[in-house]
């Protein structure tokens, strides 16, 4: 049975064609709520009016505007609500019968049809209306459903967030420098998910958070030296920052990431003891920037000197690809207030008596160029032959 909040329109230049149907569908459905107009332009004025699914049933030839046009500017214009379009068509007329089907036309009703043709179709109308406003519902459930986990995220973010700045007031001006350098890093590593960037993000602005449990003169040590675990206060670390998030809808994969910060590339760090690719890239950016803050920190501020100790641990612990971006990072920004006369530039655009302001490094880790290097032809030639096979790590960087 025809439900009430599903109406039918009747396009139909003839008057007594259109009133047949309606008495067709009014005698076997009563509850019908029924439109009518006798011409295109008229009928485009009530659709533009519908706010409800609706069958709308159609002659082929309309004056003004005929059943396929119509359908298109519906199709085009008026793509919701939902409607089951009708097309009322002579078996005779084939090319026109094809074009309604390739315009979006859902049934053909060839004419002379039978009441039980009509009835059919609008049977089946019905039933694809009926299920596409369950499906809508559904989906407006969905929509609110997400929206409220969301809010719960967030809420349970700004929680863990204040609790950290509480607790590790010294690392604020830290998180805010390791959160931008972590997406700039991960988007130069081709990282394009917005999902899995929004979750390294949070990831480092919550980087400290496996901390909470340690007493206030151990909070601001390293978790490891050298990749070693020095003070066995910090071999808890990991289990308790996948115990702390792993329970919170929506913390899984940001959990994940912070419970291996501290695996080491070779495969010898905590907690599983993962090696290299196995290691989460958001686990290995953090790595990086975290442990080259410690290093900034304990070697009196020195970048130099904590950029050559994180170097020296490229493959052990690091990985060479996080590292060497860490140090463009630097250059590309001017964070920390670093050389300013440096500009990335492409291969193709070197030219002699350019000089090199970092190492040029390819993924498979040759280094092509020293730093402070004067570029002459044929080291030129050389860094393009090589890159056609194995490419640089970031950009090039020189002076000037």
């Amino acid at each position: 049975m025809i439900e009430r909040n599903i109406p039918i329109l009747i396009l139909d230049g003839d008057e007594s064609n259109a009133e047949k149907i309606s008495i067709i569908i009014k005698k076997l459905y009563p509850n019908s709520n029924i439109d009518f107009a006798h011409n295109g332009m008229d009928g485009w004025a009530i659709i533009e009016r519908i706010k409800d699914s609706t069958i709308i049933i159609a002659d082929s030839y309309l004056p003004g505007v005929n059943g396929i046009q119509l359908l298109k500017k519906v199709k085009t214009d008026k793509p919701e609500p939902h409607t089951y379009f009708i097309i009322l068509t002579n078996t005779k007329d084939k090319e026109f019968n094809i074009k309604a089907l390739q315009s979006g036309a859902d049934e053909l009703l060839m004419k002379p049809w039978s009441v039980e043709d009509l009835v059919g179709r609008i049977r089946a109308a019905t039933q694809v209306l009926r299920l596409h406003n369950t499906l809508r519902v559904e989906q407006a459930k969905v929509v609110e459903l997400n929206e409220e986990l969301d809010k719960t995220f967030q809420n349970n973010f700004e929680l863990l967030l204040k609790i950290q700045t509480v607790k590790f007031p010294d690392y604020e001006k830290n998180l805010k420098m390791i959160s931008r350098a972590v997406l700039w890093i991960a988007k130069e590593l081709g990282i394009e998910n917005e999902a899995e960037l929004k979750n390294i993000e949070y990831a480092s602005r919550i980087c400290y958070i496996g901390k909470l449990y340690l007493q206030e003169k151990h909070s601001y040590e390293p978790v490891m030296k050298k990749g070693i675990i020095i003070n066995p206060v910090m071999e808890k670390y990991s289990s308790f920052s996948k115990e702390l998030l792993s329970n919170l809808r929506g913390f899984e994969d940001i959990a994940n990431i912070l419970t291996h910060i501290y695996e080491n590339f070779d495969g010898s760090g905590l907690p599983d003891n993962l090696q290299s690719w196995k290691i989460p890239y958001g686990s290995r950016i953090l790595r990086v920037i975290i442990d080259f803050h410690d290093l900034f920190k304990s070697l009196n501020g020195s970048f130099t000197k904590a950029y050559e100790a994180l170097e020296s641990e490229i493959k052990r612990l690091y990985d060479q690809k996080a590292v060497v971006l860490l140090e463009q990072y630097y250059a590309e920004t001017g964070e920390g207030k670093l050389k300013s006369n440096e500009r990335a530039i492409e291969a193709k655009d070197l030219q002699v008596g350019m000089v090199v302001s970092r190492k040029i490094v390819t993924e498979s880790g040759l280094k092509i160029v020293s730093q402070t290097s004067e570029l002459d032809f044929e080291t030129i030639e050389k860094i393009k032959s090589i890159v056609k096979v194995d490419p640089i790590i970031g950009n090039i960087y020189i002076y000037g």
